[in-house]
Order: C-alpha cells, then sequence, then structure tokens
C-alpha cells in the first residue's frame, strides 16, 4: 500500500510521521511544501520527508509510482489543492483524506474569530495600512488580476474530490459541511501517538503546580489577548503571566509585548524564541491557571495536556473546543461567567483527577488512536 502525504511544516508533524512509519505493508511518502529557494524546514526534523516546491517535484518523485492507495492532506491550502486536483488525474482510483486543522477553513466560512478589543486592533492595523497605501495597492492588483487568478481557485476545485475529512474536533463537521460542495465523510484521526501520551501522563508523577498563567499559544489575533488583558488588569498577581508569541504575526507579537509590559510590568513574561517541545511543557507545567480566548478550535494539544496536568481551564463560552470538553464531563470554565468566581485558584484535586479519568477514557486512549488509524488504512484498502 502507497500512502502520499501532503504536509505543512508544522511541529506536531514529525510526531505523524513517526506514527505512519510503524505501519507494516504501508509505503508513506511525505511532500513537505515550501515556498521557492527554501529547501529546509524549520519544524519539521525527520529525514523521510521530500521538499517540493511545485507539482513537478512530486511527478518527479512518484515517476516509479504506478498505484497510490490514499492521499493524506495535513492542513488543506490552495497549493495542496493544486497538488491534489494533479494526482487525482494521474491516480484516480486514491481515496483522500483531508486532516483538517482548523486554520485552514474557517475563513472560508466566515466564523466570528475576534472579541471587541482585538476587533478595534485589526480595525486600526487596516487604516494604517490605507494610509501608508499598502492596501490600495493591494487592492488594485486584486483587482486587476482577479479575472485571470483567483487566490482560493484551486481550493475550491479540489474540494468535491476529498473522500473522507477529519477535524480536531467532532463537533467541527457540521461547520465543514457549509464549505461549497464539500461532501466528505467524516472520520476521526488525532495527531496523538502512544509516545506522547506516555509523557504527558508520566509528566504528572513529579508536577508541582505552580502559579503562573498561562495566557494564549501564539502570536496570532485569533487568541485575543488584547480582550483577555482588560479582564484581569485590576486583578491582583502572585505568579507570571507566560504569553507565548514566539510564532504568529510580527505586528501582532510587537503590540501584545507593548500592551502586557504597559499593564504588567515585570510579571509579563513572554515567549519570543522558539523552544523546544519538552522545555516548553517544562515552562508551561508551572501554571496554576490556563486563559484561551480563542472563539475557533486551537491550541487544544496545549489545553489537553494543563488539563491533564491539574490546571484550571478557562475557555471562552463561544469556543468549540468549550463545547466539546463539556460533552466529555470535563472540568472546563467559562471566561466569560466563571472567571471572576473562581479567579486565579487552583483546580480542587478531586477535580483533577476525574479530568485526568475522563481524559484516559477519551483524548489520552491509545486503544482509540489506535481504532482511528486501523479505520482509515482500511478505508484506502477498499
Amino acid at each position: 500500500m502507497v500512502v502520499i502525504h501532503l504536509m505543512h511544516d508544522e511541529k506536531f508533524l514529525d510526531s505523524a510521521i513517526e506514527l505512519f512509519e510503524n505501519i507494516n505493508g504501508c509505503r508513506n511518502i511525505y511532500f513537505v511544501c515550501l515556498p521557492e529557494k527554501k529547501m529546509v524546514p524549520f519544524f519539521i526534523k525527520s529525514s523521510k520527508i521530500k521538499i517540493i516546491h511545485n507539482k513537478d517535484d512530486v511527478f518527479k518523485e512518484l515517476e516509479s509510482v504506478k498505484q497510490i492507495n490514499g492521499i493524506i492532506i495535513h492542513y488543506y491550502d490552495n497549493q495542496k489543492a493544486q497538488l491534489l486536483i494533479a494526482l487525482k488525474k494521474e491516480y484516480p482510483k486514491s481515496k483522500v483524506f483531508w486532516f483538517a486543522w482548523g486554520a485552514d477553513f474557517y475563513s472560508k466560512i466566515n466564523y466570528p474569530l475576534y472579541d471587541k478589543r482585538t476587533s478595534q486592533a485589526l480595525l486600526r492595523k487596516q487604516i494604517i495600512q490605507i494610509i501608508q497605501k499598502q492596501y490600495w495597492k493591494g487592492l488594485i492588483i486584486n483587482f486587476l488580476t482577479k479575472p485571470f487568478f483567483r487566490k482560493d481557485k484551486f481550493w475550491n476545485l479540489g474540494v468535491p474530490l476529498i473522500d473522507y475529512c477529519s477535524p480536531v474536533l467532532p463537533n467541527e463537521y457540521n461547520y465543514l459541511l457549509k464549505i461549497k460542495k464539500f461532501k466528505a465523510i467524516q472520520i476521526q484521526y488525532s495527531y496523538s501517538n502512544s509516545k506522547e501520551i506516555d509523557s504527558i501522563i508520566n509528566r504528572i508523577q513529579n508536577l508541582q503546580i505552580g502559579n503562573n498563567v498561562l495566557i494564549g499559544n501564539s502570536a496570532t489575533p485569533s487568541n485575543n489577548h488584547l480582550d483577555i488583558f482588560q479582564r484581569i488588569k485590576r486583578e491582583e498577581l502572585v505568579g507570571k503571566l507566560i504569553v507565548p508569541l514566539n510564532y504568529g504575526t510580527f505586528w501582532y507579537k510587537e503590540l501584545i509585548k507593548k500592551e502586557g509590559k504597559l499593564l504588567f510590568g515585570e510579571y509579563f513574561y513572554p515567549i519570543v524564541d522558539f523552544m523546544q517541545k519538552e522545555d516548553y511543557f517544562d515552562l508551561i507545567s508551572s501554571c496554576g491557571v490556563v486563559i484561551f480566548n480563542h472563539y475557533r478550535q486551537q491550541a487544544m494539544g496545549n489545553s489537553s495536556a494543563m488539563l491533564y496536568f491539574g490546571a484550571r481551564v478557562y475557555l471562552s463560552e463561544k469556543s468549540i473546543a468549550y463545547q466539546y470538553y463539556k460533552s466529555l464531563g470535563i472540568h472546563i470554565y467559562s471566561l466569560e461567567n466563571d472567571f471572576a468566581k473562581y479567579k486565579f485558584t487552583k483546580l480542587e484535586m478531586e477535580k483533577v483527577i476525574e479530568n485526568r479519568e475522563k481524559m484516559n477514557n477519551s483524548i489520552y486512549n491509545k486503544e482509540k488512536l489506535s481504532l482511528m488509524l486501523n479505520n482509515i488504512l482500511q478505508k484506502m484498502k477498499n
């Protein structure tokens, strides 16, 4: 069996490669899409990958491949859609799987992402761009080129070719159905693997939850940092506010650094440099409270790990993730309605234990993860 992977350069894909490499009788070919002239990925470290820039690079690697059983798209974008269309012409019987991350489809369904203050900051940024004429220049170029090329042209054309789709959360599938010509059948897949699950479970043996607070997961506006800052700025702090800003958008990172320092002074602890995974988990495991103000599904790896470690985790009630954790019976807290009551107090130990039990039966259940993968492989064979 031959499986093609169309991949993004993202930090958790090494674990996916490791997972698929352990499947007997399966030849996996991992294509990592990078911009022109860039030959080395930043996050992925596996030696198994093939760097590609266009469809010619793909077909050069596939010259001797007569049949493909499956095409797995890890994050669907216009470039991967173009590759998918070309691959389906050459290998029409191959089954197509989209492992949707969230950022690759929320913009297509007009899903609301921003809280009040973040929306205001984005509007100010847009006004500055207009004043600097960058906005108008882009608008004119877009208008002139639109009849000949649309940025999402291939994205839309590739959607009907997708047979199966696994969003990060099962309850996201209903939102995917809003995409025009989307007809993929829902399946389940998780980027967690046994090794990572063991690492998280083993970490709690000597874990000492501290008084630090984790806020957000990246320098992207969908974190709605400014609105969190507004909510907590008058609260008494006893620990650091750890704010990961080590990937995302530069202007937004600088804005959050400036605002955080202004409001919280020495309590504000931004992470601006890339950290190894183990070092990152060592740092955030010192947090007794987590505040994520995403409206869409985001930072699920962080939220689940912190719940298992024993933190009190606040999410927006508007978040799909909030609804998902509630459906599992996990003790999760509403930023809008619970923060005023509990603030920065630590989660009671009996609730920590209950959360771990619930997660052992769902998110961190190795048997369920194995069944998910076997189901995907079976669909490729049929």
